[in-house]
C-alpha cells in the first residue's frame, strides 16, 4: 500500500490515505477485478485481464505475476459444469518459484556450500 500510495502521491500529486487505499484494494478485490497473492515476502495484488477465464503463476520469492494463455484449460473450465451451480468465470494460479529466483538461490546455496 505504500507503494501504491507513492505512486500516486509522485505521477498524479494525490495524497491518499492508507486507509482509503485498503479499503479501495479490498473493494476491488471483491468485484473480481484485482487478485490477492500471498508470497512468502510479501502479499501482491494483480489486475484481472479476463473475466471470462484467466491463468497466472505468481512466483512466491519475488511476487513476480506473469499472465498465461493456457486455451487448454480455458476450453476446460469453461466446459466444467457444477452440479447446483452456475459459474461465471474462474481463475487458475500456478504458483511456484521464478527462473530469476531459481537461480539466485542456487548461487546462495552454492555460495553457502562453499563456506562450509
Amino acid at each position: 500500500m505504500e507503494e501504491l500510495g507513492l505512486q500516486l502521491e509522485n505521477q498524479k500529486g494525490l495524497v491518499v490515505s492508507r486507509a482509503t487505499l485498503y479499503n479501495t484494494v479490498k473493494l476491488l478485490v471483491e468485484l473480481g477485478l484485482l487478485v490477492k497473492h500471498h508470497t512468502k515476502a510479501h502479499v501482491k495484488y494483480a489486475a484481472v485481464q479476463n473475466k471470462k477465464g484467466h491463468c497466472q503463476q505468481v512466483c512466491t520469492v519475488c511476487g513476480k505475476v506473469k499472465d498465461l494463455n493456457l486455451p487448454e484449460m480455458t476450453t476446460l473450465f469453461g466446459e466444467l459444469r457444477v452440479n447446483r451451480f452456475r459459474k461465471e468465470n474462474f481463475m487458475l494460479q500456478i504458483y511456484g518459484v521464478c527462473h530469476t529466483c531459481q537461480q539466485h538461490l542456487a548461487k546462495q546455496t552454492e555460495k553457502n556450500n562453499n563456506k562450509q
